[in-house]
């Protein structure tokens, strides 16, 4: 494993340690892969972010949030940049969680336990005032669930 993903990995922990001391990580996941429509060439592409994560947590206050490490190995907290995060639907293996920045980003994030007993996460993300515009759907495994 690349030295820069182990280190973005434990700043993330810290980071959300200190984020919110009473919190509890229900997912961790990894490395989405998929595929995105981007609207200026009309075409789908293969998309993924290799050593990209997904912590949901659950918050002190009842909230969830989503943190991932993006393709810039940056640390981002949905909740502290000022998105809103929504609990959609819960089920005994499943939950659907909506992640919204009004007028900018729509994304739908699922966290399943499939049959073979593994995790799995999958989001769907819409956005459109970002250049170049574009929707992608994204799948990757969770260590923890």
């Amino acid at each position: 494993m690349n030295l820069r993903i182990i280190f973005s990995f434990f700043t993330m922990i810290l980071f959300l340690q200190v984020e919110s001391v009473y919190s509890l990580e229900i997912a961790s996941c990894r490395n989405p892969k998929g595929h995105a429509f981007y609207h200026d060439i009309e075409n789908w592409q293969r998309d993924g972010i290799t050593g990209g994560l997904t912590t949901l947590q659950k918050l002190n206050d009842g909230k969830y949030d989503i943190s991932i490490v993006d393709v810039r190995k940056k640390i981002i907290s949905f909740r502290q940049d000022g998105g809103e995060i929504l609990l959609l639907r819960k089920g005994t293996r499943e939950a659907t969680f909506m992640h919204i920045y009004p007028g900018t980003v729509i994304e739908l994030y699922t966290f399943w336990i499939g049959l073979d007993g593994k995790a799995h996460f999958r989001y769907h993300s819409k956005q459109g005032r970002r250049q170049p515009a574009h929707c992608t759907q994204k799948c990757g495994l969770c260590w923890r669930l």
